[in-house]
């Protein structure tokens, strides 16, 4: 239950309230001599808040022990978050060198990991390191991961990422580019705030309530004290059960939604293998011996394919999974040009909005081939 409530108010960031739930959980854990995954995730809680309030020493101290807990017990997703929250406070201790140290450490095994947007965030910390003493090195790696931050459409990277590329013109003296980022980092600045004054408008309804309360139970007197705590009592397991309640359904959506995304990818597979053999013959043919149409495809469209695209398609022919890195290796471009080659053909074979539109992709086009590959 404290944990919860602390979670709960770290989510809403009020980390003052947060610590009065969070370290009474730490001295029963250490009063039960419990030291396995959940004593690491607290002192990584902990260290966040104490983060959040400038308390720079109780921060690191608590992030340090959780890191050697969360090591023991193999616990990769966490100990990628103590690397970049680490890499975060020696930044504001201006110890650069540990900052890099512990943030390489953050992109490597979030990499590893494919956690992406922990990775993206960790890169643009390390690129804002550098944007006071190479402003040149910093943009390039800004750009470098731009299309990536774009992919993942959340404000607070978008914010960070457009803040970082107008330090870097403007102290590149690149007046009009800097002009430009500082308008779009303002929108996306905005989007942040509204939802930081949402958060705000939590705590201030909270610390309302909790005073009127307060006021009743002064009035009220000692006669009701039994009451009013059977109240609190009440309110506190309503709060909990209603936090349960939101946990367990988004799980339960985020659950039935990868589901059909993976149902629909594992269709499209075996549809694509399908079109990749002879079924006449009931024999399996290499992906390599399937020949695209291309006559009857461009016949399709209304329009005409060019090598780039073919060569795209040729590619995902080997293996629909390839990521946009994987296949401008192969064919030699950038990752943009892939990109724009892909988005193009979406339109082109109207293919719907889907977490795996390469696959849907190929698909469509096997599908306007096999009336010959058949």
């Amino acid at each position: 239950m404290l944990t919860s409530l602390g979670n709960m108010f770290l989510l809403i960031q009020d980390y003052k309230k947060a610590l009065t739930y969070l370290e009474p959980v730490l001295e029963e854990l250490k009063a039960q001599k419990i030291e396995d995954r959940s004593l690491g995730i607290v002192y990584t809680n902990l260290g966040w808040a104490y983060f959040k309030l400038s308390n720079w020493s109780k921060s690191k101290e608590s992030y340090e022990k959780a890191l050697q807990i969360l090591k023991k017990e193999n616990a990769l997703f966490y100990v990628a978050e103590v690397y970049g929250n680490l890499g975060r406070l020696y930044k504001e201790l201006n110890d650069d060198s540990k900052a890099v140290n512990y943030l390489k450490k953050c992109i490597e095994l979030n990499s590893l990991l494919g956690v992406k947007k922990s990775e993206l965030e960790a890169k643009l910390l390390l690129a804002e390191l550098t944007a006071d003493k190479d402003p040149k090195k910093a943009l390039n790696m800004a750009i470098s991961i731009k299309s990536a931050v774009d992919n993942e459409e959340d404000m607070i990277l978008l914010r960070d990422l457009y803040s970082l590329l107008h330090v870097c013109y403007k102290n590149m003296g690149t007046i009009s580019s800097a002009l430009e980022c500082h308008e779009i980092y303002a929108r996306y600045n905005d989007s942040v705030q509204k939802e930081i004054n949402g958060f705000n408008t939590i705590r201030t309804a909270y610390e309302k309530d909790t005073k009127l309360q307060l006021v009743n139970a002064q009035l009220k007197a000692e006669q009701e004290k039994t009451n009013l705590e059977i109240k609190q009592l009440k309110q506190v397991i309503g709060l909990i059960f209603f936090s349960l309640l939101i946990i367990f359904v988004s799980l339960y959506y985020i659950y039935n939604i990868r589901k059909k995304n993976l149902n629909e990818r594992e269709r499209l597979l075996k549809e694509i293998k399908k079109l990749k053999s002879n079924e006449k013959n009931n024999l399996v043919v290499n992906s390599k011996d399937f020949i695209f149409n291309r006559e009857l495809i461009e016949q399709k469209i209304n329009r005409r394919l060019n090598e780039t695209d073919w060569k795209v398609l040729h590619i995902l022919l080997e293996d629909a999974t390839y990521s946009n890195r994987e296949i401008a290796d192969k064919v030699s471009m950038s990752i943009d040009g892939i990109g724009s080659s892909l988005k193009r053909m979406y339109v082109y074979f109207d293919v719907k909005e889907t977490k795996y539109r390469k696959i849907a992709l190929l698909h469509a086009v096997m599908n306007i081939s096999s009336v010959v590959t058949d």
